[in-house]
């Protein structure tokens, strides 16, 4: 039976190609064997679940394309929202104001006694000092003392579990103030100081006072 053209491509059959190749297939038939009834019902039985399928495909791909696009407008507002608040994010940098009184954030597993170090553009440790939390999550930390005599400007903070905090870990986290959003490949990108946050980065919001001593 001669199907040279019939086919729309390579890749796959689609409902229309199936239906040519139904009507080729009756028009070649011979007339002296003609196709067996059971077996025509059964390609006919075959197109139509086939088009079924089809039909819903299409459906399953406008409700995709619709709930993406109604979760990209959710996040834009959200971040577009953010601007002006204060945020805290993954990072391990601290923006320190030479005022006495800044303050960095740190996350904990647990309930820990932590060693924050201070390093210095030139990676030398300016300040060090113990600090204890009593449960998991996101910290202030006071730096008091600790931050006196340094120089306004960005410091890298390192964590270190002290102790016999079995199983806990710690980690440094950034903060700052959202000033501007921009649209990135994966989604909103919040403008907060020198960086660029994607919006799922963001691990809680705060006040702008709390992130601006």
């Amino acid at each position: 039976m001669p199907v040279e053209g019939l086919l729309s491509g390579p890749e796959e059959l689609g409902k229309d190609d199936f239906l040519r190749l139904l009507v080729t297939q009756l028009q070649y038939q011979d007339p002296l064997d003609p196709l067996d009834a059971q077996d025509f019902a059964s390609q006919l039985a075959e197109f139509t679940a086939m088009e079924q399928q089809l039909v819903t495909n299409e459906l399953l791909e406008a409700q995709i394309e619709m709930s993406t696009a109604a979760m990209i407008e959710s996040q834009n507002s959200v971040a577009i929202g953010l601007i002006g608040s204060g945020v805290i994010t993954t990072g391990n940098v601290a923006q320190l104001t030479g005022s006495g009184s800044d303050s960095a954030y740190i996350g904990t597993t647990g309930p820990a006694t932590v060693r924050i170090s201070l390093t210095d553009s030139a990676g030398d440790v300016v300040a060090r000092f113990d600090h204890s939390v009593a449960s998991e999550g996101v910290h202030r930390v006071d730096l008091g003392e600790a931050a006196e005599g340094l120089d306004a400007g960005a410091y890298t903070i390192s964590v270190e579990v002290l102790g016999a905090a079995e199983g806990v870990s710690a980690s440094a986290l950034a903060s700052g103030v959202v000033q501007g959003v921009r649209w990135g490949d994966s989604g909103p990108v919040l403008v907060v100081g020198e960086r660029e946050i994607p919006l799922v980065d963001i691990l809680e919001i705060t006040t702008q006072e709390q992130n601006q001593p």
